[in-house]
């Protein structure tokens, strides 16, 4: 009785636990066949538990020769990988996974989402490029300012056209700065 009980309360902290962690857990067979998932992998990747049972893992991939690689190997150290969610979009994840003894038959896969980890990432990216463009505009708008200033109160023409000349390299270096900020955005990715 006391083996049974004991055998009962494993397979029930177990279950709490594959249910309550944060992080999706995939159980395949040694073929790449998916026998079993926990709710967070529902949760990233969109689909429910009946929709991936008995479907193969690798199809929920977006490079067919990286889940390859992975359903073969018996150990699969953390690797960033991306993952399809139903919705069509990629889903960035740290992957690992390891095989259990023969008898068993199965792989666990656990994936890791990234998307919090790649927005602070960006938002420091962000933050960087801020500070470069404040620091690369802020001396060229103060020159600008002071010769403007001495500007409207010179009366000797040489002078005036040479302030004007000033003001307009310090205000092309600023624009050359905002162009250097809009290719980026043109990209369409952040590069620190």
């Amino acid at each position: 009785v006391q083996l049974v009980l004991e055998r009962a309360t494993q397979h029930q902290i177990n279950s709490e636990l594959l249910a309550r962690t944060r992080d999706a857990v995939i159980q395949t067979d040694f073929g790449g066949k998916i026998r079993q998932v926990n709710p967070a992998t529902e949760r990233l990747l969109g689909y429910a538990q009946g929709e991936m049972v008995d479907r193969s893992l690798a199809a929920f991939f977006n490079n067919p020769d990286q889940a390859r690689r992975i359903l073969e190997s018996d150990y699969v150290p953390s690797d960033e990988v991306k993952l399809i969610h139903q919705d069509g979009a990629e889903v960035s994840v740290l992957f690992s996974g390891t095989s259990l003894p023969p008898e068993m038959g199965i792989k666990v896969f656990m994936a890791s989402d990234l998307s919090t980890r790649k927005r602070t990432e960006t938002l420091e990216i962000l933050r960087h490029m801020y500070n470069e463009i404040a620091s690369q505009i802020k001396t060229p708008l103060s020159l600008a300012f002071t010769w403007l200033e001495r500007l409207q109160q010179s009366r000797d023409p040489r002078s005036e056209s040479e302030l004007v000349a000033k003001v307009l390299r310090q205000l092309n270096r600023v624009d050359l700065s905002y162009d250097r900020l809009l290719l980026y955005e043109r990209e369409g990715q952040l590069i620190p």
